[in-house]
């Protein structure tokens, strides 16, 4: 059986850019790993927000979760603060079905 969140999908990210005031032809699906080349760490915030919305489907959160965590890497070398990483993560380890392929990863 195939998990359904192993690849976030393009239909979804187009509604996350869309959500997010972003025109939905700045996906580029092509690149190997688009989900993290795409991540902008100055939007690490509209990402949470987002993800934390009680409209924002598993799909979305799926997408959100690689901008998270790309974004997280991103901001590692400019000393983000330790209780804003611990607040990410939790937020995903709370969605781990969603996000168990980058878990694992």
């Amino acid at each position: 059986m195939t998990n359904q969140f192993e690849y976030p999908s393009e239909a979804a990210c187009r509604s996350v850019l869309i959500k997010l005031g972003m025109h939905a032809s700045q996906l580029d699906c092509y690149p190997q790993d688009w989900e993290y080349l795409m991540a902008d760490e100055t939007r690490l915030s509209d990402y949470i927000d987002l993800y934390q919305q009680s409209e924002t489907t598993d799909q979305e959160k799926r997408v959100l979760g690689c901008f998270v965590i790309q974004s997280l890497e991103n901001l590692l070398p400019t000393m983000i603060s330790e209780q804003q990483i611990r607040t990410c993560l939790a937020m995903l380890w709370d969605d781990r079905v969603i996000h168990a392929h980058e878990f694992e990863y």
